[in-house]
């Protein structure tokens, strides 16, 4: 793919050469503004005491360029989870037997400006973008139909129907995200091979540094209001947490577990998901330093975070990924998006998707 961005407490944002793919979870702001990052994506408006996505936000991660034909379509992607205390049972679980029966399609314009057209539930449907065949939730970008320049590639977002609340934990099990993109939990752009993670609020939200984890610190001020809603960002160590390196080591398992203390984010591989999480009871106390930690004591998790929605969105070039397409290829992304053969590899492949409660 080629430049596209996305995010859910998962993720999904894509655009023909320039595509951003999200997972995240969405706040009050998402609701208010424009927003296009996945499973939570936003845009660049935000709410004060809301996470907010931006299609704008630079990438703090070096990105090398590749001399790659234009049928790969550029990506971000992104991923947001939060979580809390420690869970111990599965409050809800979305998969293939009734993941779209608990979330909304969203068809209204792109907050983030790209190139796409979000389509409804039976548009998705009638045209394969969706599926939950052998097990597996599949969300895709329209990779046949040619199009005109400027027109929108049809593309699906959706927004969980339940929120959540401090003292969560959220997980996602993928199979494969769509290359390229913006992640909150999970976010990049293009054909970056390494997950970022980022938090977006009001003024007075910071990353504690040095930070208690394993990721390398982009930016410490998480004010969605300055550089370009950049947000404080977090880039995975893991070469393999995003792109096609993440497929081919067989997917794997982000967890956001949102408490009291603070965010912290987890990014396993196939081979490495914890065996308390793959029985259902899962203890973040076993797992070793987290991949990411905004610690609440330089950013108070009751001030600048609401409940959240669950968000998983593909949005084609827009505000991030559409202005660092020239980064990656010739040409110009609203032209990448013309060509449908530049989308085969933006879809999702989403196992389940689960949410715990802490203990009391």
């Amino acid at each position: 793919m080629r430049s596209a961005s996305l995010l859910i407490l998962l993720l999904a944002s894509v655009v023909p050469p320039a595509v951003s793919t999200l997972a995240h979870e969405r706040s009050l702001d998402e609701a208010l503004a424009s927003h296009a990052r996945g499973i939570v994506r936003r845009g660049s408006d935000l709410i004060p005491g809301g996470l907010n996505d931006r299609s704008a936000r630079k990438s703090g991660s070096s990105r090398a360029k590749r001399s790659r034909r234009k049928k790969n379509a550029a990506k971000s992607c992104e991923v947001h989870e939060t979580t809390s205390r420690m869970a111990v049972a599965a409050t809800s679980t979305f998969d293939s037997a009734n993941f779209f029966d608990n979330f909304d399609f969203f068809t209204d314009a792109d907050p983030t400006h790209g190139t796409v057209t979000y389509v409804s539930q039976s548009t998705a449907e009638s045209d394969g973008l969706i599926s939950t065949d052998n097990g597996v939730v599949t969300m895709k970008v329209d990779d046949t139909t040619t199009l005109d320049s400027g027109v929108g590639r049809n593309a699906v977002r959706v927004t969980s129907k339940e929120t959540i609340s401090i003292g969560t934990l959220l997980v996602l099990d993928a199979k494969k995200i769509p290359y390229g993109g913006e992640i909150d939990i999970v976010e990049q752009v293009d054909d970056v091979s390494q997950n970022q993670m980022t938090l977006h609020t009001s003024d007075g939200c910071t990353l504690t540094t040095p930070m208690d984890a394993l990721g390398t610190v982009l930016v410490e001020d998480c004010n969605a209001n300055i550089d370009g809603n950049q947000g404080c960002g977090v880039q995975d160590p893991s070469t393999s947490s995003f792109g096609s390196a993440f497929e081919t080591a067989g997917g794997g398992v982000y967890a956001v577990y949102w408490s009291e203390e603070g965010i912290k984010v987890w990014s396993f591989t196939r081979d490495n998901i914890p065996a308390d999480l793959t029985s259902g009871a899962p203890d973040v106390t076993s797992w070793g330093s987290p991949t990411a930690f905004w610690s609440s004591a330089s950013c108070s998790m009751s001030q600048f975070f609401g409940p959240q929605t669950i968000v998983i969105n593909t949005t084609l070039c827009g505000d991030w990924a559409g202005a660092t397409y020239s980064t990656y290829y010739s040409g110009t992304c609203n032209d990448a998006v013309m060509d449908p053969t530049n989308y085969v590899d933006a879809d999702w492949q989403i196992n389940y998707v689960k949410v715990f409660t802490a203990n009391a």
